[in-house]
């Protein structure tokens, strides 16, 4: 009876005991976790944050830009060769025999030419052409020379006077064309006597 007294004494200890080493540990443990915790939070609020800001890129305003110059390509200029200028068309001339008249103006010196005839007009190449011209004066003419030009040629021919003629009448004479007269035909008809030298250029082309 008295070993149970006391073995129940003893377990009432041991219970004692027993709760107040569990009060203990719980007490350590959880002081334990509020000091790892506050040291928890220390490390991390000493720790710095690794979050990256937002950084505002802001371009640095560029002065100049050197832009390649473009270089315009080279005009080509092509160069013809000169065109040679057209030979002007020869201009249309009258047929077979053609009267003309001249006149001398009452200033100049020397005998008076009137009415004229050639015959023909537009000879062949090498053909003959004969030319008559009226020459008047108060004295007696002496001589009539008459200068055809042509193309390339200039070439004189006397006048001969008609039958009685000495100083009013005709004077004549005739010659051989050998040479063209497309844009060069002129005839000069000069008369000479005492009173002086007379000169008429008739253009026939």
């Amino acid at each position: 009876m008295k070993e149970d007294k006391m073995d129940k004494t003893k377990n009432e200890h041991m219970s004692v005991d027993a709760i107040i080493l569990v009060t203990l540990v719980i007490i350590l443990l959880a002081l334990a976790a509020f000091y790892l915790m506050g040291k928890k939070e220390k490390v991390i609020s000493t720790v710095p944050s690794i979050v990256p800001t937002q950084q505002q890129v802001i371009p640095t305003q560029i002065s100049s830009i050197n832009v390649p110059t473009v270089t315009k390509a080279p005009t080509i200029q092509i160069t013809h060769a000169p065109t040679a200028t057209p030979t002007p068309s020869p201009k249309p001339i009258p047929h077979g025999t053609k009267n003309f008249m001249v006149s001398i103006g009452s200033d100049v010196k020397g005998p008076r030419m009137g009415k004229g005839t050639i015959d023909p007009y537009d000879p062949a190449f090498g053909g003959n052409q004969k030319l008559t011209i009226e020459v008047n004066d108060t004295v007696p003419v002496q001589k009539v020379v008459a200068t055809l030009k042509t193309d390339k040629k200039t070439t004189e021919h006397a006048l001969t006077a008609g039958p009685g003629v000495t100083n009013k009448g005709n004077w004549s004479g005739e010659w051989t064309v050998d040479d063209s007269y497309l844009y060069t035909y002129v005839l000069s008809i000069q008369a000479t006597s005492a009173s002086g030298t007379s000169t008429v250029d008739v253009t026939l082309r």
